[in-house]
């Protein structure tokens, strides 16, 4: 597999990732249980995915990826109510978006006239969400103080760390989102940028003046930082003038080049459509001139020193992706260390080596090194049923709707592990099971009410750990098993005779 296969590989196994947050989120907002940390948390997981596929050119995912993330900024700005028909077209949407990265991952086809039909539902509440224009009364007052009757200028500096590029991050993608809000005009200060010898390779010597002139607050703005803000010196000031350091400097046009005082020069590209995805090709700095003056130090905002290494260091992620070949062959290993442990214990046993002995003594602790061992390689395999479950409140939406009835799904234990095979296997029985007991245990919402009991259906979903095993339990508060139905299913069958007598566990 060649680096780039390797790179769109990982970007899928992230997106599986970034799609369980997401829905886990909209079922947390559906219940009322959301804080603002969860709405802003399912905003990113999509505002990941479109970032993530315009890089591989996957227009489709970037385009629906988009008008979703539309909707879910309107909602965090207060601008769209989350009410019950928004949040089932979010819910909608999350699965729409699951099938567009499949098909993206696998080479697929997706149902185009679903994805258009989700597309223009986004738009109609999109319209109704937001407050009319000639309606000042339903905007937010801080909304409504932050606009301004025409178009604003902005000046921003920005200073990348070497932190941003450590995490992959890319200041042409920064300036392209900024390029979407209005033109932009960028004059780049290299004053910072050493002599070759002296460059550090994983430094970060430039910085960015830009003039925007968009009609936007300075929270959408600072939105466009938002996933390098703590990688970067940044300085965001309202200015009504020229562009910073270049009085005459034209609005940049697609194929325009930036020069900084050393040489350093790229060409930019912003994108004609919203959904388009360009590239901005930066091209490697020529030797320095001389001749050449830098800007002004004063103009350079104070920023903290930044060590190259210590925020690469910071930057490495606490988890990394194994292939599961090697772990299984690690664990293959460690048995066989185990075996050859346990046959050397034997052989000094039988060679009647005192046990106060040295020899005795270092292979008693070389059994507790080895037992160690087995158990945290074990525990590599080992993952949390979370991933299951998670699966679960999507599929009890779907059957209590194909039902008629109300349901409400409640799982403990999420955070108990088992081997990551019993993981892929126990999905499909827990999925029958709840279909059940959706199905054929609760009863409908008239017949419960006249039972004495809540309209809402209740599930419950538990794992735990009894007796050295993992249990899981599946439960429902319906009118339980109809013993004379399954009896004579039993008799149909030919699995008893028609006059067995047969206790409830038989």
């Amino acid at each position: 597999m060649d680096s780039m296969a390797a790179i769109r590989e990982t970007f899928f196994q992230e997106c599986e990732e970034q799609l369980a947050g997401l829905e886990a989120g909209l079922i947390m907002m559906e219940e009322g249980t959301a804080d603002s940390e969860t709405v802003n948390a399912v905003f990113r997981s999509v505002h990941s995915i479109k970032g993530g596929a315009g890089i591989f050119a996957l227009d489709a995912l970037v385009r629906f990826a988009h008008v979703f993330e539309t909707a879910l900024d309107s909602v965090r700005s207060g601008q769209l109510d989350p009410g019950p028909a928004v949040l089932n077209l979010l819910l909608r949407a999350a699965d729409v978006l699951a099938d567009l990265v499949r098909a993206a991952r696998e080479g697929g086809a997706v149902d185009e006239a679903r994805t258009a039909a989700l597309a223009a539902e986004f738009s109609q509440i999109n319209q109704a969400g937001h407050a009319p224009a000639a309606a000042p009364a339903p905007v937010k007052p801080a909304a409504a103080a932050a606009k301004s009757p025409g178009p604003t200028a902005w000046d921003i500096v920005f200073t990348p760390k070497a932190a941003l590029y450590a995490k992959a991050n890319e200041t042409a993608i920064i300036l392209r989102e900024l390029g979407r809000l209005g033109p932009v005009s960028v004059v780049l200060d290299d004053s910072e940028l050493p002599d070759l010898a002296a460059m550090e390779p994983e430094g970060a010597y430039l910085t960015w003046r830009i003039r925007l002139d968009a009609d936007c607050t300075e929270a959408a703005l600072r939105e466009v930082f938002e996933f390098v803000e703590d990688d970067c010196a940044l300085a965001i000031t309202q200015a009504n003038g020229a562009a910073p350091d270049e009085p005459s400097e034209p609005t940049l046009q697609p194929g325009d080049t930036i020069s900084g005082a050393n040489g350093f020069s790229f060409e930019f590209f912003p994108p004609v459509m919203p959904e388009d995805e360009e590239v901005v090709d930066v091209a490697p700095p020529p030797p320095p001139e001389p001749a050449r003056q830098p800007p002004e130090p004063a103009r350079k905002p104070a920023a903290e020193p930044v060590t190259a290494k210590a925020e690469a260091a910071a930057a490495v992620s606490a988890t990394i992706r194994v292939d599961l070949d090697r772990v299984d062959r690690m664990i293959d290993l460690v048995g066989e260390l185990v075996i050859n442990e346990a046959m050397l214990s034997q052989r000094v046993l039988e060679a009647g080596i005192n046990r106060a002995s040295g020899v005795a003594m270092a292979l008693e602790e070389l059994e507790h090194l080895t037992r160690e061992i087995q158990d945290s390689v074990m525990a590599i395999r080992a993952q949390p049923v979370r991933s299951v479950f998670q699966r679960m409140p999507r599929l009890v939406r779907e059957v209590a709707a194909q039902t008629g009835k109300q349901v409400r799904l409640v799982t403990e234990g999420e955070g108990t592990e088992v081997d990551k095979t019993v993981i892929e296997r126990i999905a499909d029985p827990l999925t029958h099971m709840i279909r059940n007991a959706i199905d054929h245990g609760l009863e409908k919402p008239d017949i419960r009410v006249a039972r004495g009991k809540p309209a809402e259906g209740l599930v419950r979903l538990n794992a735990l750990h009894r007796s050295g095993r993992i249990v899981l339990e599946v439960a429902d508060d319906g009118a339980g098993i109809n013993r004379e139905r399954v009896k004579e299913k039993a008799i149909e069958n030919g699995l008893i005779p028609p006059d067995a007598q047969l206790s409830d566990e038989e």
